[in-house]
């Protein structure tokens, strides 16, 4: 059996769907149309962070970079964890970055 209780003895939430803004703006709402949207097009705003506190959640996986169509790989990818180092650096009580994570027995 694993045990999934983080360091405060409440359960560890992961959004493996890779998203978090508030959909509700209207650039949220514009990206949501488009096939191959950027991050900077994301309102990671209080909004967003405060629903994502309110579900308990404890980590979103987000995946950063080029993963189809006309984009340049490599420019994109480094332009999109660029926009997610500020964004980190812009909430920094409510966000950090992890680049590796284990549950250890």
């Amino acid at each position: 059996m694993t045990d999934t209780a983080g360091a405060a003895g409440r359960p560890v939430i992961v959004n493996a769907l890779g998203q978090l803004d508030n959909p509700n703006t209207p650039a949220a709402r514009a990206a949501a149309t488009q096939l191959n949207p950027s991050s900077d097009q994301l309102a990671v705003d209080a909004r967003a962070l405060a629903d994502a506190h309110a579900s308990g959640l404890t980590a979103v996986n987000i995946t950063l970079g080029y993963t189809m169509g006309d984009l340049p790989p490599y420019e994109h990818t480094l332009a999109e964890i660029a926009v997610w180092d500020r964004i980190i650096e812009a909430h920094p009580v409510h966000l950090r970055s992890c680049r590796a994570f284990a549950i250890r027995p």
